[in-house]
């Protein structure tokens, strides 16, 4: 996977991030069509994580993903092309995450990635090459592919779990906001997290 910029952790430190973030063995904690962890996965793996936090303080940044008009791909192209659409948007998200970070499908047509040792500035930047990437993909078989976004930062003292409703308000107004490329970037540039949050693919 891309290296991403980290708040410089020590081996050791990774080592750790890396078994918190492996979901549970038990096969319910997996989603069959993308082999992601599922929402299961997701919330043992957030349960673990804050719980580490909460020992040894690491700041931490979630994003949330809605892909658009996944009931129209079911309904025009039929189930199975549904299925491959998510497959794609899960291979997208993906290819662009360090190897210590995680997504899991937590919904129908939802996403989520914990980005351990990423502040907000750095989860903005994130939210960007997901963006980009969505973008260079453009289309499965001419049906475009475009997903909201919101995302949000954990800090010391803050779970997880509240990070990710921060997110999922920010994905869900970007639903009905969505903002610009140019204004996300020029956001991140000046780190001003009220807009780097507003994040449309």
């Amino acid at each position: 996977m891309t290296s991403r910029p980290t708040a410089g952790a020590s081996p050791s430190r990774r080592d750790d991030d890396a078994d918190q973030l492996r979901p549970g063995d038990n096969g319910v904690h997996v989603d069959t069509l993308t082999g992601l962890p599922n929402r299961a996965g997701w919330d043992d793996v957030i349960a673990r994580a804050d719980a580490a936090r909460a020992e040894s303080p690491m700041t931490a940044s979630v994003i949330v993903l809605d892909v658009d008009d996944v009931e129209l791909a079911n309904d025009s192209r039929g189930d199975d092309f549904g299925d491959e659409l998510l497959r794609t948007v899960a291979a997208v998200v993906a290819g662009v995450l360090r190897e210590q970070d995680l997504v899991a499908r937590i919904g129908g047509d939802e996403f989520a990635v914990l980005l351990p040792g990423v502040d907000e500035t750095i989860c903005g930047k994130v939210a960007i090459r997901l963006r980009e990437a969505f973008a260079r993909s453009e289309s499965l078989d001419g049906f475009p592919i475009s997903v909201a976004m919101g995302c949000a930062a954990a800090g010391d003292a803050e779970t997880l779990t509240r990070a990710e409703r921060w997110a999922d308000a920010r994905m869900l107004f970007d639903k009905t906001e969505p903002g610009r490329m140019e204004l996300l970037q020029a956001a991140a540039r000046s780190a001003t997290p009220s807009n780097v949050f507003q994040l449309r693919a």
